[in-house]
């Protein structure tokens, strides 16, 4: 994934080519992928073939080489019946953006059925819209919302689009009024020259987004998932 927003050299595209490559080796007879080298483990199943099927769909997008997108294609109704027998929120974002962009390059209404069958659940389930402390409307999960909320935005961003692509005005609706409570959350937790006062470091933090509103840790995959939420939600011209 990363690759795939380098800057586009020589070197940078044969690695790119072979990790991908790593990836088609890994995919069963099933379509499911097997999320180990060198050993048959489906350990991760919720977090690393999504990622990867995202990674093949971008690179398809910028190749155009069929067997990317035939390889998730084949992988879609595994993992589908995957979830169905085995929810989890971890596995709905990485699905949802990888799905988002097989739809556009298939059309298949069961991609889009799927798509808005994950953020409904998601929203449902598990996103804040009523709390006695209103900091935390928006966040996700109800029991104890926190940075996870920047990667489930990024779904609800990609399922949005999609409803918006298939002229699904109710979802479209549901899912902005999601997406903006979930920015607004996520920019809660963000720190800016107002609420560092008590830190020794303030010049350090300012910019980075935290664990939690109670949690002040940081680390870099918190704010890299927070900043691509809140640049989706601009691009899909949500607060306009």
């Amino acid at each position: 994934l990363a690759l795939l927003h380098a800057p586009e050299t020589q070197a940078n595209a044969a690695l790119r080519d072979k990790l991908a490559a790593g990836i088609l080796h890994q995919q069963r007879t099933d379509g499911s992928y097997s999320t180990y080298f060198g050993k048959d483990s489906d350990s991760g199943i919720n977090f690393y073939p999504g990622e990867a099927m995202l990674a093949l769909m971008q690179l398809y997008e910028k190749t155009g080489n069929e067997k990317y997108v035939q390889s998730v294609r084949s992988a879609f109704s595994y993992y589908r019946d995957y979830w169905r027998e085995n929810r989890s929120t971890a596995f709905v974002p990485w699905h949802i953006q990888a799905n988002l962009l097989l739809y556009k390059a298939t059309r298949d209404q069961q991609v889009a059925d799927f798509v808005f069958e994950m953020a409904d659940w998601l929203i449902r389930g598990y996103q804040i819209t009523e709390s006695a402390y209103k900091d935390y409307v928006g966040g996700v999960p109800k029991n104890n919302p926190g940075c996870s909320t920047s990667t489930h935005m990024e779904g609800i961003n990609d399922a949005y689009a999609l409803a918006k692509m298939v002229g699904d005005e109710p979802r479209q609706n549901a899912y902005r009024e999601s997406i903006r409570n979930g920015t607004r959350f996520i920019l809660l937790s963000q720190y800016t020259p107002e609420n560092t006062f008590y830190l020794s470091n303030r010049k350090r933090a300012i910019g980075g987004f935290r664990a939690s509103l109670i949690n002040n840790q940081q680390r870099n995959d918190y704010t890299q998932h927070a900043v691509s939420a809140i640049m989706k939600a601009m691009q899909n011209k949500i607060f306009e």
